[in-house]
């Protein structure tokens, strides 16, 4: 073969300019609908999150308005709810829902129907409501490239099963209030498991926004609100626990107004 002849030969097995350019107009194509294909993916897995969290907010606002007034004499700031969840002791009881006399035997007995109410409510709403929030929500921020959010799902599973536990054990007392019960003697344990994993969802959510854009900074730091809150109720609860609802509704509230802005408005 001559020279002319394998010149020739290359020329022919090589692509021409055109074709090269239609090759990487198809690669390029390709890598945007691959692109397109995880921002829907992105907007649709925090609009899952949004709805649940509507959800969540709605009976929020209908057990705040509808919050029975405690028996005892716990403190006008302290949520009676959170009180028996983080209650350790006969006097913890009291508190919450008096000495059980005659004089404060009906009041004792309308504040049981209550909690049992909301326990229930509890388990077969509001609980599938909020860990769908946060996983959606933490799913969402791992599609976005923050790997660590997905610890943080990990840990929304591990507080959901403390929390069942939690709920079982408040609705195994109300018929006696027995503070030395099995029911009393497991509480601590569950509840400090519950508020605990919370708080590290918060911390986990604090650490992928803080290694985002700039803008997250401010965002991470409301976050860690939760972690401290949380710590802070099982240390102390007679001292912390009136604040750490709102303090875990810090981190919440973060990732609501994230998963507001990625499904809707589109802004990494």
């Amino acid at each position: 073969m001559d020279g002319t002849t394998a010149s020739t030969g290359v020329r022919a097995g090589a692509p021409d300019g055109g074709e090269a350019e239609r090759v990487a107009e198809v690669a390029r194509s390709a890598r945007r609908a691959d692109d397109e294909a995880g921002r829907r993916g992105v907007r649709r897995v925090h609009r899952i999150s949004v709805a649940a969290g509507a959800v969540m907010l709605a009976l929020v606002l209908v057990t705040s308005v509808s919050s029975p007034s405690p028996c005892g004499d716990l403190s006008a700031r302290y949520p009676p709810i959170v009180a028996f969840e983080l209650a350790r002791s006969e006097r913890d009881l009291r508190a919450v829902f008096g000495d059980g006399r005659r004089r404060a035997l009906r009041c004792r007995q309308t504040l049981i129907r209550s909690m049992d109410t909301v326990n229930t409510v509890d388990l077969a709403v509001f609980m599938p409501a909020y860990g769908l929030f946060l996983i959606a929500a933490l799913i969402g921020l791992r599609r976005r490239g923050y790997r660590i959010a997905i610890v943080g799902v990990g840990f929304t599973g591990l507080a959901l099963v403390a929390d069942v536990i939690e709920n079982v054990c408040m609705l195994g007392l109300t018929p006696r209030l027995d503070p030395t019960s099995t029911w009393m003697a497991i509480l601590p344990w569950a509840t400090g498991v519950k508020w605990l994993a919370l708080g590290a969802v918060g911390a986990v959510a604090a650490l992928a926004l803080g290694r985002g854009a700039r803008r997250h900074r401010v965002s991470a730091a409301v976050c860690l609100v939760t972690p401290i809150a949380t710590v802070a109720a099982i240390v102390r609860p007679h001292d912390f626990g009136p604040v750490v609802a709102s303090g875990m509704a810090a981190s919440w509230a973060i990732l609501l107004l994230d998963g507001l802005t990625q499904a809707f408005v589109r802004v990494e």
